[in-house]
């Protein structure tokens, strides 16, 4: 595996997501979301898959890198597209459903804050500077809460 940026659970927490990016000499030549099997008892993962190879996504760029990720409670995944100003969104399916564009170029990490069930907060590089941009945007669905922080309280 490559390098990995983001990392997340599912909102049931039964499916771990790992982005992987990787390039040699500067050209992408990977950038997959794998899914893992997640077993909470045992602290175990298991069944590797590819969720999403964004390669077959159509008009996606190579030239664009996979970042940060975050899931909601209707089990979407957003995706931060470094290089391409924006956050892609996938089904649970691993179907891009759609792209939230952004006011700047690369979008490194995103949140959404469950004290704010609508705001999803995405934070990068602004472009040609040394200082970061943050995006606030409507977002329709709740955060992922935890289910076994929630079973614990």
């Amino acid at each position: 595996m490559g390098r990995v940026n983001g990392i997340e659970l599912s909102v049931d927490e039964k499916i771990l997501y790992a982005t992987e990016g990787f390039t040699t000499d500067w050209v992408h030549v990977a950038q997959t979301i794998w899914q893992y099997d997640v077993d909470l008892e045992t602290a175990i993962i298991s069944n590797k898959r590819i969720f999403v190879d964004l390669a077959h996504v159509e008009g996606d760029s190579v030239g664009i890198d996979l970042d940060g990720i975050q899931s909601d409670a209707d089990g979407n995944l957003l995706a931060a597209r470094y290089g391409g100003s924006q956050v892609a969104v996938f089904s649970g399916q691993g179907i891009l459903t759609h792209r939230i564009h952004l006011n700047f170029k690369n979008p490194t990490n995103l949140q959404l804050n469950p004290a704010w069930w609508n705001t999803l907060f995405v934070c990068g590089k602004c472009l040609n500077a040394d200082k970061g941009c943050v995006d606030i945007i409507h977002w329709p669905y709740a955060a992922r809460v935890s289910a076994s922080h929630d079973s614990k309280t």
